[in-house]
């Protein structure tokens, strides 16, 4: 993207961090910002409420890395079992991604086993917006320091992962009609402006 960080890019006249953030906070009872340095003052200020930590491994290892720091962090700061995880490149995500997650998990009686709840739309993976177990935490820091695999889709397949399909969850469509996958990621600008230019913005 020319050197600019995604979450400092701009759809619809709003930074792709912003609209990811609009989009998972009502989802959890608590949203944290993983973010390793340079980390500006002026996103500090604008989310002073939100916790920002930093890759607990060294070596800007990628997603699942930020996965393990957020796990650790909930293992000192709460109760909660379940870790959901946004991907900043991904504006489009359900807002109702996590609700669904996890009613598909219970419908089908694997609530005491999944370690692993993770979306799929159009027989794709999505694994950066999993649900991810607490009880995972120490195998995936294991994982990622002996192993030295940082690949999301490798460690997948290492659990007992639920998988829910959210093909028909009724997909955004465009100003020309045509349909949007809501797990649309944005790695080149190209990217950025096709989905500026077919995205109808929510009010």
């Amino acid at each position: 993207m020319g050197g600019q960080p995604k979450h400092q890019l701009t759809l619809g006249a709003k930074p792709l961090l912003e609209h990811v953030i609009d989009r998972a906070q009502p989802q959890v009872a608590q949203l944290l910002l993983n973010f390793n340095p340079p980390i500006s003052t002026d996103m500090m200020s604008r989310h002073p409420d939100l916790p920002i930590i930093e890759d607990s491994l060294p070596g800007h290892l990628g997603p699942l890395a930020g996965v393990l720091s957020a796990l650790q962090w909930m293992q000192k700061n709460g109760d909660r079992p379940w870790l959901a995880s946004f991907a900043v490149d991904t504006p489009l995500f359900p807002l109702d991604l996590v609700t669904r997650l996890l009613h598909s998990s219970h419908h089908q009686n694997r609530a005491s086993s999944a370690q692993l709840i993770c979306p799929t739309y159009g027989g794709h993976k999505q694994p950066t917006f999993c649900l991810w177990h607490i009880d995972q935490t120490e195998a995936l820091k294991t994982w990622l320091v002996e192993e030295q695999n940082y690949r999301m889709g490798a460690w997948l397949e290492q659990q007992d992962a639920h998988y829910c399909d959210l093909s028909a969850t009724g997909p955004k469509a465009s100003s020309d009609g045509s349909v949007i996958d809501p797990f649309t990621n944005i790695n080149k600008p190209e990217d950025l402006r096709s989905l500026e230019q077919a995205l109808t913005l929510e009010d």
